[in-house]
C-alpha cells in the first residue's frame, strides 16, 4: 500500500442573543508514509464577538468601570452593564513522528498563535522507548515557548498617573517531561508523568 492522507473538519458555532456569538473552524491534514513516519498539520480561526456581562447590577446612577486593558467605560443608568469586545485568533500546528527502528519513536512539533494582543509561538520533541516485550514505555519530552502580550490600550503602570507602557511583554517557557507507562492487561494500564 502507498502512503495515505487523512482529512478531518470540525465547526464550533455559538450564539446568544444580544451577547457573545462564538465561530471556529478546524482542518487537520495528516500523511501517513509506508515507512512508519507521520506528518500532520492542523490550521485553526476562531472569532469571539458581542457584549459580555460585566456581573455589577444595574443602577439609578451611571456607572463606570475599568477594563482589563486599563480603559475606562460608562454604562447609562438603568442598563446592565456590559462590555463590548471582538477578537480573532489563527493558530497552527505542525508534528512529525517518526520510528527509529522497531522499540524507538521520535516526535517533533511546534505551532504558531496569534491575535490581537497575544502571540505564541513553540517547539517541541519527545522521544519514547518501549521495553520488557512492548508492556513498558519510557518517555522523554522537552518544549520551549516564546509569547508577547499586547494588551490592547496598553498597560498600567501599577500606583502611576495615569500613563500607560504601550510596548509588548514577553514571556519565555521551557518545560521538560520523564514519563512511564507500564500495560497490565488488555483492559488496564499505569502512567506516570513528571513534569518540570
Amino acid at each position: 500500500a502507498g502512503d495515505r492522507w487523512n482529512l478531518e473538519t470540525a465547526t464550533l458555532i455559538y450564539g446568544e442573543k444580544g451577547g457573545t456569538t462564538i465561530f471556529e473552524p478546524i482542518f487537520r491534514v495528516s500523511r501517513l508514509y509506508t515507512n512508519g513516519q507521520r506528518l500532520s498539520a492542523k490550521l485553526g480561526f476562531d472569532t469571539m464577538t458581542g457584549a459580555s456581562a460585566t456581573g455589577a447590577m444595574p443602577s439609578t446612577r451611571p456607572q463606570t468601570y475599568t477594563t482589563p486593558s486599563g480603559n475606562q467605560q460608562t454604562t447609562p443608568a438603568g442598563k446592565i452593564p456590559t462590555r463590548g469586545f471582538h477578537d480573532s485568533r489563527f493558530s497552527t500546528d505542525l508534528a512529525w513522528e517518526a520510528p527509529v527502528g522497531h522499540l524507538v519513536k521520535t516526535n517533533l512539533g511546534g505551532h504558531v498563535s496569534a491575535e490581537t494582543d497575544y502571540q505564541s509561538f513553540g517547539v517541541n520533541g519527545t522521544v519514547s522507548v518501549e521495553l520488557f516485550q512492548r508492556l513498558t514505555t519510557v518517555s522523554l519530552g522537552a518544549g520551549l515557548n516564546h509569547d508577547t502580550v499586547d494588551p490592547v490600550g496598553g498597560t498600567p503602570q501599577a500606583l502611576g498617573t495615569g500613563r500607560e507602557d504601550k510596548g509588548t511583554h514577553p514571556k519565555r517557557v521551557i518545560d521538560g517531561m520523564v514519563g512511564i507507562t507500564r500495560v497490565l492487561t488488555r483492559r488496564w494500564l499505569v502512567g506516570l508523568n513528571v513534569g518540570a
